[in-house]
């Protein structure tokens, strides 16, 4: 199913609903017609410019075929009736698949920490998070196990990276 058919069958299921979100976020609907800065309608241009050859870095996106999806890309009430609202805070856009575009079902709203884990070159897993804590080797003889910097070995024993994952969440899963 392409974008444009997720979209239409949403917009098609979701008629009833699109007006409930109008009745009851009046001033968001408001500024995404007036075109006002807020924090969806910045990250919605920054999504846009991401993915178009004005882009200072082509490569990052354009060249591998991330796009947006061509509803969003015409239409920020769209876009804004499907993500929600900001949530405040730290929060910012994020693609759940790197390698799929801005497109329904792969768009959060998202902490750093959370898509600071969500990268093309990330070399750890959650899985590797637990026996790096555990592990009492020098910093070193631990990053070169995993083919990573010492850094990165510090912020995971420190928390800084990978402090969403928990020890017990992935003893359970």
């Amino acid at each position: 199913m392409t974008c444009l058919e997720k979209v239409e069958k949403k917009r098609v299921q979701s008629r009833e609903g699109n007006r409930r979100y109008r009745e009851r976020n009046p001033d968001k609907v408001a500024a995404a017609r007036k075109r006002i800065r807020t924090p969806e309608y910045i990250s919605w241009e920054a999504m846009k410019h991401r993915c178009s050859m004005a882009y200072h870095s082509p490569h990052l996106y354009h060249d591998r075929g991330i796009s947006v999806c061509p509803e969003w890309y015409v239409s920020f009430v769209s876009f804004l009736y499907y993500i929600g609202p900001h949530p405040g805070g730290r929060y910012s856009l994020d693609r759940i698949n790197n390698e799929r575009g801005y497109e329904p079902g792969n768009v959060r709203w998202a902490r750093w920490e959370v898509q600071s884990t969500n990268k093309r070159n990330i070399k750890i897993t959650p899985f590797d998070v637990v026996p790096i804590r555990s592990d009492e080797r020098l910093y070193r003889i631990i990053a070169a196990q995993y083919g990573v910097s010492i850094t990165t070995i510090s912020e995971i024993k420190r928390g800084k990276t990978w402090g969403h994952v928990s020890n017990d969440a992935l003893r359970k899963g």
